[in-house]
């Protein structure tokens, strides 16, 4: 028996760590009578407005580490797949969210002249 697509997840957040590391959460949709089997992550840049997916598994916190490139913004939205293959509706976008430079911070000293 096949249920019906899954429904949106709820309360997708993205939220910059460091660099280009984001964490994309949400919370499970109601799938239909079947369980979740993953979930495809769908973002874009607002730049270039390319749009790229990525599946994940049975998860509801994705950190994105290397797919993102500095300096730009991305928003993203998350849809469930069902135990039937059945791709849910994908959820609203987040609002976009600017990464930052990959190398890691440095201090300079204060040199105090005499």
């Amino acid at each position: 028996m096949v249920g019906r697509r899954p429904s949106k997840p709820g309360h997708v957040v993205a939220r910059l760590d460091h660099g280009v590391r984001v964490t994309v959460e949400w919370t499970e949709p109601d799938v239909g009578g079947t369980d979740v089997a993953g979930y495809v992550i769908k973002y874009n840049d607002r730049v270039r407005v390319t749009e790229a997916e990525i599946s994940v598994g049975r998860v509801t916190t994705f950190q994105f580490t290397n797919q993102l490139t500095e300096w730009m913004s991305y928003r993203f939205a998350v849809a469930a797949v069902n135990s039937a293959g059945q791709l849910g509706k994908f959820s609203e976008f987040t609002d976009y969210i600017r990464t930052e430079c990959h190398l890691p911070k440095f201090h300079a000293k204060k040199k105090t002249l005499q």
